[in-house]
Formats: structure tokens, sequence, C-alpha cells
């Protein structure tokens, strides 16, 4: 039995992106609770550079054709 790792699913759809958003939020939250001091601006940066990146992936995923993914059937 052969297993293959196939990381199409993320590409295929625009999961990845929200992947990226939801760690990005994750970070912030995690540098917020530690941090004493309010630094603002690395909280900010990290906002921004996560949403371009994002936004980014969205605009380069337009031009590709969708692909539909069925892994299962409806027999029973």
């Amino acid at each position: 039995m052969k297993l293959e790792f196939d990381l199409s699913f993320l590409y295929g759809s625009t999961i990845l992106s929200k992947c990226i958003l939801i760690v990005c939020l994750i970070i912030i939250l995690i540098l917020d609770l530690i941090s004493k001091e309010r630094d603002t601006f690395s909280l900010y940066f990290i906002f921004l550079m996560g949403l371009l990146i994002s936004i980014g992936l969205l605009l380069f995923q337009c031009n590709e054709k969708p692909t539909i993914n069925f892994l299962g059937n409806f027999q029973n």
C-alpha cells in the first residue's frame, strides 16, 4: 500500500488563504497576551502582511480553472 501526500486541496480552493488569515490572527492574539507593553505597530504589521499575502494568493488563484474534487461515492 503506497501512501501519497497530496496538497492539491490547498491550491484548488480558497482554503489556504483563509488558513493564512487564521494563523496570523492566532499569532496576533498570542503576542498580545504575552507582551507586557502594547506594541501595536508590530501587531498591525503582522495583520497587514497576512492580509496582503491572502489577497495576493486569491488574486493568483483567479486565473486558474476551478477544480471539482469528490472523494467518495453516493452508494451504500
